[in-house]
């Protein structure tokens, strides 16, 4: 057999594992990209809310750029030591709880990189505590939830979802291509072509 049969051969066996490597991994992601939105919308419906740290005054708890989530919270039921997230003078803050007065209806809070403790947060602007941080996150969600980030998720997703069907329609007909080779070797063995 010469050199360009057998390198053409392993150009096809790599084209078609790579074919079969997107298909793969485009049935994942359609199924992840919904999966993880029902998750968010029904945390979302359940009060959960999902904030990007802007500043550095939790870290190096709560990297700048990190997505978390807060979770609603009684403020009678808040102890020290968890991340408060309230909203006061316009602005949602997350701090570290010092301690809970709730013979005053106020909690007292500190970011981790102060050195003086905030004043006091009455609980009516209580939202809730911090219980998830993924650092990084925050920053591609906020820019994801702009006009052009919605146009880049939804192109990206339908480029996933062509994808898919490409590498499906490709796969079936290699198949049929390589039963139809069969079929033909097979005949020319019983006819002896």
């Amino acid at each position: 057999m010469d050199r360009c049969g057998v390198y053409g051969r392993s150009q096809s066996g790599i084209l078609r594992m790579l074919i079969k490597a997107a298909g793969i991994a485009g049935r994942i992601i359609a199924v992840a990209i919904p999966l993880l939105l029902i998750l968010i919308i029904g945390s979302e419906a359940a009060g959960v809310r999902y904030m990007c740290v802007l500043s550095s005054s939790m870290e190096p708890e709560l990297p700048v750029g990190s997505l978390i989530a807060i979770v609603p919270a009684k403020p009678e039921n808040v102890v020290p030591g968890e991340n408060l997230t309230y909203f006061i003078g316009g602005n949602y803050v997350t701090h570290k709880v010092i301690r809970n007065d709730r013979e005053n209806g106020v909690l007292i809070t500190k970011g981790i990189a102060g050195k003086i403790e905030d004043a006091p947060v009455p609980y009516s602007a209580v939202k809730g505590v911090q219980k998830l941080c993924v650092p990084g996150l925050g920053t591609l969600a906020e820019k994801l939830r702009t006009v052009s980030g919605k146009i880049i998720l939804l192109s990206a997703a339908a480029a996933v979802f062509f994808a898919v069907i490409i590498a499906d329609i490709i796969m079936s007909r290699r198949r049929a291509a390589a039963a139809n080779q069969y079929d033909l070797t097979a005949f020319a063995a019983e006819n002896n072509f």
